[in-house]
C-alpha cells in the first residue's frame, strides 16, 4: 500500500514540475510581451478566423458566433473539414496575467471529453483582424499551467 502511495505522489510532482516548467517558458516566450499588449477583442468575433499554431496537426481554425457567444474548433479530416471541440465565450481577467481583460474560450462544455473540459483559450486583439490566444490547462483548482500560444487571423 506505501508503494502504491509513493508512487501516485511522485507521479502527481512530476506532473506539477512540468507543469511548473511550461508556464515559466510560456511566460519568459517572446509572445508573452505581444500578448500583454494586446486587448480584449472588439467588436466581438464573428466568423471563421484562421488558425496558426506551433503544434498543427489538423487544425484549421475557430469560428465563433458572437449572437450567442460561442464557436467551435474547425479540423481538417480527410480532405473535409470537421467542427470539433465547442466552447462559449465570454470577457475576463487572464488567469496567469491578472491584471489583462482577455476574451475567454471556454472548452468546461459536457459534450466536450474531460481532457478538453479542463482548457480554456485566452485571447487578445494585437492588429487589426489580427488575435494571439494563450491555450491554459486548469487542471488544479487555482493554479493553471501555461500550454501554448496560437494565432487566429480573419
Amino acid at each position: 500500500m506505501n508503494t502504491i502511495l509513493v508512487g501516485i505522489l511522485f507521479f502527481v510532482v512530476i506532473i506539477l514540475s512540468l507543469g511548473f516548467l511550461r508556464t515559466e517558458q510560456i511566460q519568459k516566450s517572446s509572445n508573452e510581451s505581444l500578448f500583454l499588449k494586446g486587448q480584449l477583442p472588439r467588436p466581438a468575433l464573428n466568423g471563421f478566423y484562421k488558425g496558426q499554431a506551433q503544434i498543427m496537426g489538423p487544425w484549421k481554425g475557430k469560428s465563433f458566433d458572437s449572437s450567442s457567444s460561442s464557436g467551435i474548433n474547425i479540423i481538417n479530416t480527410f480532405n473535409n473539414t470537421s467542427p470539433i471541440f465547442p466552447f462559449k465565450t465570454y470577457s475576463g481577467k487572464a488567469l496567469l496575467d491578472p491584471n489583462l481583460e482577455v476574451l475567454k474560450i471556454d472548452y468546461n462544455i459536457s459534450s466536450n471529453p474531460f481532457w478538453v473540459r479542463l482548457v480554456v483559450d485566452e485571447l487578445v486583439q494585437i492588429a487589426p483582424n489580427q488575435y494571439l490566444g494563450k491555450a491554459i490547462l486548469r487542471l488544479v483548482p487555482n493554479l493553471p499551467f501555461g500550454l501554448m500560444y496560437f494565432r487566429l487571423e480573419k
